[in-house]
């Protein structure tokens, strides 16, 4: 599944709009992952999403 540009930031407006980095910031993680991985970008997903983080 690939994204435009303009849907990518329509999506990771609303998540900026909830203004809760809890809640946010893994979300637009989330986010770009999902829109990496759909370029291709997986085996640097897999590696990002194992490495510890400082939220959940």
């Amino acid at each position: 599944m690939t994204m435009a540009p303009e849907e990518f930031k329509n999506k990771m407006q609303e998540i900026a709009d909830i203004m809760d980095e809890e809640i946010s910031h893994p979300q637009a993680d989330d986010l770009m992952c999902e829109v990496l991985d759909s370029l291709g970008y997986g085996e640097g997903i897999s590696i990002f999403v194992k490495m510890p983080k400082w939220y959940k």
